[in-house]
């Protein structure tokens, strides 16, 4: 493709003032569009981790940065903003999985098993986790019980393939491996090799939640530490508090794996940890009320306390 001359932007938002920086350079007209858009729309101290989804659609137009991008190739602030969310949405998981790729390399073989039976077991793992996460959230879309879109976006666009839920993704990884460990006779706990690598790629993940502008919180009064959605809205930053939660816990299962603590526990103490996490989140969030004032997610949350806590306490007995 020929390359065109344009302007490389760096701009800086500062509350409502957009201060621009040009020189020219000789890019490629998509290279342009990628820089501008991944790396100047910084709403610093509304998103300073969340610069791709963080500036509402006022403020982008107004910013030298994106009409300069706009102006070069018909490309629309949009268009930008969109494919951009989802570049760092892509970031984010990447990392997730590399980063837990190395963390499981860096604790080695937690619980020693045939390499046939470890490959079993990941396989359960990840198909019980991928039926689970859209299986337990069918009946919140089909009930009107899930969250609507993040803003900007349409309901076909946000969930092409139907909702998903990480707590149903646990609930149905962790049933599927039971079933597993029954097929192939392995009676000992597993779980604790999982436990690090899933810490990281979920919060990760988190991260990647709030680049793409979805599982918001409830709006609140703007603050240096509000997550401000596409709309310009600041909400609650669930994702980042989420995101914290499980980046200390992997900190803590790092420091456990090292010094040999809570050995066949630890993934049943940090799911039933995330639970109580995430049942208490759910009130600050956007989903809608079921019975009780409770919300689907928070009933799911529930359901992974009972599967992990009770599998935490009869280890602890067992151990004792």
């Amino acid at each position: 493709m020929p390359q065109r001359r344009h302007p490389r932007v760096l701009c800086e938002i500062v509350g409502d003032r957009c201060i621009a920086h040009q020189r020219a350079r000789e890019l490629p007209h998509e290279a342009v569009v990628f820089v501008e858009a991944l790396g100047f729309e910084v709403g610093f101290g509304h998103a300073v981790m969340m610069p791709w989804a963080a500036e509402s659609v006022q403020r982008r137009r107004a910013c030298p940065a994106v009409a300069a991008a706009r102006s070069c190739g018909g490309v629309d602030d949009e268009q930008i903003g969109g494919s951009a969310t989802m570049i760092g949405y892509s970031l984010w998981v990447a990392a997730g999985i590399g980063l837990g790729a190395m963390a499981s390399r860096w604790q080695g073989e937690v619980v020693p098993l045939p390499s046939r039976q470890r490959a079993a077991l990941l396989f359960f793992a990840v198909g019980g986790a991928v039926l689970g996460a859209y299986g337990l959230q069918l009946p919140a879309d089909l009930l009107g019980y899930a969250a609507p879109p993040p803003a900007g976006m349409a309901t076909g666009d946000a969930m092409p393939l139907g909702g998903r839920t990480v707590l149903g993704g646990l609930i149905g990884g962790w049933i599927a491996v039971e079933f597993g460990k029954r097929l192939a006779g392995i009676r000992q706990p597993t779980g604790d090799g999982f436990a690090l690598p899933l810490a990281i790629a979920l919060g990760c993940g988190r991260m990647g939640c709030a680049c793409a502008g979805c599982c918001a919180g409830a709006e609140c009064a703007p603050h240096w530490w509000a997550w401000i959605d596409a709309a310009g809205t600041p909400r609650l930053p669930v994702q980042w508090i989420e995101a914290a939660f499980h980046f200390a816990v992997a900190i803590w299962l790092a420091f456990a794996a090292r010094r040999r603590i809570a050995t066949g526990r630890r993934l049943a103490i940090y799911l039933s940890l995330y639970a109580v996490v995430r049942f208490l989140l759910e009130f600050v969030r956007l989903q809608p009320a079921m019975g009780l004032g409770l919300t689907w997610h928070q009933g799911l949350a529930v359901v992974l306390l009972g599967i992990a806590g009770s599998a935490w306490w009869r280890r602890a007995r067992s151990m004792s």
